[in-house]
């Protein structure tokens, strides 16, 4: 037995051992706190304080003949904004709900008759007509 052989010197195979990182115990969890950190910041904290709105209770139906007819431009149309309203007028040629689309035209047309219109879109919406 040789005299410098060293008792808790590691074996050829053998990895030194290693002082234990004290890092690697919290990685999990402060990426844990982290990722809530990281949601309540993008979500906001008054989103876990929003309380749904009440659902008011659903009206009884009218007799067909006290309803409203379709074709009539309802006032909340007239609010929307121009572009929105191509945009729906475009959604519901795509969805191939032609009479509605063409209603839809018509009272955008009676509501903003200046409104540039893309040329596509008014060739899609003539071709209705014929």
């Amino acid at each position: 037995m040789n005299t410098n052989d060293d008792k808790n010197a590691p074996t050829g195979n053998q990895a030194p051992k290693k002082a234990p990182d004290y890092l690697t115990r919290w990685r999990i969890p402060l990426g844990l706190a982290v990722a809530v950190l990281l949601t309540l910041n993008l979500t906001g904290v008054d989103w876990f304080r929003k309380k749904p709105a009440p659902v008011p209770p659903a009206a009884e139906a009218a007799p067909a003949s006290q309803q409203a007819p379709l074709a009539a431009p309802s006032p909340a149309q007239a609010k929307l904004d121009p572009a929105t309203w191509l945009v729906k007028i475009d959604a519901l040629l795509k969805a191939g709900d032609a009479r509605t689309a063409q209603q839809e035209w018509d009272a955008f047309k009676q509501a903003n008759p200046n409104y540039p219109v893309a040329e596509e879109l008014q060739r899609r919406l003539a071709q209705l007509k014929k």
